[in-house]
């Protein structure tokens, strides 16, 4: 299974962007275990991995569980040329009972220092890249449809209806925050592809897709990386809860306040944000605008009920 990743962002301001790391594809890769002793198990990464062009390292992230901390491996996997290369790493110890999750992460240099220009893989214990699962997450893109809007796809299994999505976002590739979770009726799909749209602004911005089965099994896509506006805030409304769901930057508009005006510009509810869900007044039918007040402005959008 490849783990190739390109990203294609078309509107006035957009820039195509190959970041070195996009020419890192992870073939195949597995987590073995080598020993145990005491409840402890040792482990070691096998990797297959391609450089298509330039140079690049890769530096291995392991977690033991969960929520544990995520620890890095003293390995740096390198190319000066383009080729491919078999690793073994060095061993590593977890609790046996523990989940064992591994990140490969690339640096736009052979030395592996400097920024990581994002996330080339992922793999946990008991599984294998080679194996077939149920998501295709590495066909996981984002495509700029029309200027600041972007449209984020990716390969579902059109009957496994129960499978939870989350968008993800990060400016430097390694720590990411939740945009969004998605379940199938949030997201429209046209054969096995799944797609979901939103706005984007901003600077530079690391985009991945996390599917949560009705197991607890949890899948993470590659990295897409896009050089444009970053996402933010959009308005829904949901007429069966009667709510509005803020979808983009949630986190920042925390401890705000929030003023729901009519189309006439009388001011018919206002409230602090707390939550990306705003109960609402039973209002009427009708045109209202929504605003948050911030620094950089204020955040006006048009919502209809």
């Amino acid at each position: 299974m490849k783990l190739l990743y390109t990203v294609l962002l078309w509107s006035i301001t957009s820039v195509i962007v190959y970041s070195q790391c996009s020419a890192v594809e992870v073939n195949n890769s597995s987590i073995l275990q080598t020993g145990s002793s005491g409840g402890n198990c040792t482990y070691i990464v096998n990797a297959n991995i391609t450089l298509q062009r330039g140079n690049a390292s890769v530096k291995v992230f392991y977690t033991c569980g969960t929520n544990a901390t995520e620890m890095v491996l003293e390995d740096c996997f390198s190319w000066d040329k383009p080729s491919t290369k078999n690793f073994t790493s060095s061993s590593f110890t977890c609790p046996c009972e523990a989940e064992v999750s591994v990140r490969f992460i690339g640096y736009a240099n052979p030395s592996c220092g400097g920024n990581a220009c994002g996330e080339v893989g992922t793999i946990n214990s008991g599984e294998s890249t080679e194996s077939q699962l149920a998501l295709d997450l590495t066909n996981f893109k984002v495509e700029g449809l029309i200027r600041d809007q972007a449209c984020f796809s990716w390969e579902v299994e059109p009957t496994e209806t129960g499978t939870v999505f989350q968008l993800e976002k990060s400016t430097d590739g390694k720590s990411f925050v939740a945009l969004t979770s998605l379940s199938y009726r949030d997201i429209r799909i046209q054969g096995t592809t799944a797609t979901y749209c939103m706005p984007l602004r901003g600077t530079a911005q690391y985009f991945r897709i996390k599917a949560v089965e009705t197991t607890g099994k949890v899948h993470t896509s590659p990295v897409r990386f896009v050089k444009n506006k970053s996402a933010f805030t959009e308005v829904q409304f949901s007429p069966v809860s009667h709510q509005i769901r803020l979808v983009g930057d949630v986190d920042d508009l925390m401890a705000k306040p929030l003023y729901i005006y009519s189309a006439g510009g009388q001011l018919v509810h206002q409230q602090t944000i707390n939550s990306d869900r705003i109960d609402l007044p039973q209002l009427v039918g009708g045109i209202y605008i929504v605003r948050i007040p911030q620094a950089e402005g204020p955040l006006v959008r048009k919502v209809i009920i």
